[in-house]
């Protein structure tokens, strides 16, 4: 009688604990995948893998599929041209999957609407979730799928250990930036004294500082000792000022570093970005100082285009086609959430943009 009471209670131990746990509130996802307790390699499936890397272009389409599915998607800010031109890029892309629920939210480019974003986000409690922000909260947004096992691609800035990366490859555009700007310097200003001046944002993180450091290691190697680089500084850095994509901002901040050097005759000007380097064009407009600078940033962006086909000084744009985000990032999650086998790193195509080739990609410029 002992023993057969022994035994009921081994089985009733082990049922309780075969019931799976989950976290609180979580609902139950529609996902056609493989179950979170089965492994894929040495992941889970909401899990992106370690390493990898692979141009969006050469991913498989995913497979069509009537499984419902609720997508969150926060973009930094609809006021800045190219989050606009995400976001509409993700209303547009959204129109070939009519099984996906798609919500935007706006994170107007400031710490609290950022993080009410998130809120809102987890209040949601979506299959997936897309994170695009430079400004914060991007460290709770993981943080956040990482406990309820939730899918997750960061657009160029990368957050979460666990979340994919889609967007720009932040290297290989400094290194681009690097190699054309540095062409045309010694080309144009051999023989003299040079300054470069960096338009930054430190609290994107190092992935992202790498459009800069990157630029500038290319930069030096390629104009050598044809030219003399003025503000390299003990550590190895030039004259970097810490903005964001505010136009204003770039504005004030190169404005500042104009007056502090009046004996600046040639200013290589590189930016991160097309709005915070409309900007800068515009200090060294108010100051008369546009013919001793050239300038060259990353985005290819009307802010950018605009300059570029008044003044030839603009020498150009690194594109990343933000109106092709959403497409991209859709085709990416979807093969996520069928299983299918996607690399850390899902990189956009990207060009550096001229006057003379602006017409190629965006010929409405030239009506």
């Amino acid at each position: 009688m002992k023993k057969a009471f022994l035994w009921l209670m081994v089985v009733s131990l082990i049922a309780l604990f075969a019931i799976p746990v989950y976290a609180a509130g979580k609902k139950e996802a529609p996902r056609a995948v493989t179950p979170v307790e089965e492994k894929v390699g040495e992941r889970e499936w909401w899990m992106a893998p370690e390493g990898g890397k692979t141009l969006v272009d050469d991913l498989p389409m995913p497979e069509k599929s009537s499984e419902p599915y609720v997508f969150a998607v926060a973009v930094n800010d609809t006021e800045i041209s190219f989050e606009i031109d995400v976001w509409n890029g993700f209303k547009k892309a959204a129109e070939k999957y009519p099984n996906i629920e798609l919500h935007l939210f706006d994170c107007k480019n400031n710490p609290d609407d950022s993080l009410k974003a998130v809120l809102d986000i987890q209040t949601l409690n979506p299959d997936f979730v897309v994170y695009f922000n430079w400004v914060g909260a991007g460290q709770e947004m993981a943080r956040w799928c990482e406990e309820n096992e939730i899918p997750e691609i960061e657009i160029d800035v990368p957050y979460g250990q666990h979340a994919w990366f889609y967007g720009v490859n932040n290297p290989m555009t400094g290194i681009l930036g690097g190699q054309k700007m540095g062409e045309w310097v010694k080309k144009n200003w051999a023989g003299k004294d040079v300054w470069v001046v960096q338009n930054t944002e430190y609290e994107s993180g190092e992935d992202v500082y790498l459009r800069n450091s990157e630029f500038l290691r290319v930069f030096l190697e390629t104009v050598g000792d044809s030219v003399k680089v003025m503000n390299i500084h003990k550590d190895g850095k030039v004259d970097e000022l810490n903005g964001d994509t505010s136009p204003e901002l770039g504005l004030q901040l190169f404005g500042d570093w104009l007056t502090a050097h009046p004996e600046a005759k040639n200013i290589a000007v590189w930016s991160m970005t097309d709005e915070a380097c409309s900007g800068m064009y515009a200090a060294a407009k108010n100051q008369n100082r546009l013919s001793n600078c050239v300038f060259g940033s990353i985005n290819g962006t009307p802010n950018a285009f605009n300059i570029m086909v008044e003044d030839k000084r603009y020498l150009g744009s690194i594109a990343i086609f933000p109106e092709r985000y959403g497409e991209g990032v859709l085709k990416t999650a979807m093969l996520i959430m069928q299983n299918k086998p996607v690399p850390k790193q899902v990189v956009t195509e990207y060009e550096w943009v001229t006057i003379e080739t602006l017409g190629k990609y965006y010929p409405q410029y030239f009506k």
